[in-house]
């Protein structure tokens, strides 16, 4: 059986923050506007990420691996913190971004 390493959708926002701010930097937003994120902003966020991946074929693959991680994680939020599910859909959506190169994004 696997060990989930991320269980809790902080742990997300924390690990992928970066990430996101890095694809959204041309929208005006950066990693500090994600600081004090509820995960329903965050999942906002990814989805919004999403879109802009898909604005350009070089991005393709990240595209496709930005929109899992945003149905895992919009799974995941309406599950309670009970559902064992939920920290399985959040470990999941976490190996999608981690997939992610951040460097593609940064300036």
């Amino acid at each position: 059986m696997q060990t989930l390493t991320i269980t809790s959708f902080q742990q997300v926002i924390d690990r992928h923050k970066s990430l996101i701010g890095a694809i959204l930097s041309e929208e005006g937003l950066d990693e500090s506007d994600l600081a004090e994120v509820t995960p329903e902003q965050f999942v906002e966020y990814v989805s919004d990420a999403t879109h802009v991946l898909a604005q350009s074929p070089l991005w393709s693959s990240d595209h496709e691996t930005m929109e899992a991680a945003h149905v895992h994680l919009t799974d995941a939020l309406g599950r309670s913190d009970s559902d064992p599910a939920k920290a399985v859909l959040l470990d999941t959506a976490s190996r999608h971004l981690d997939g992610i190169d951040t460097t593609d994004f940064n300036s």
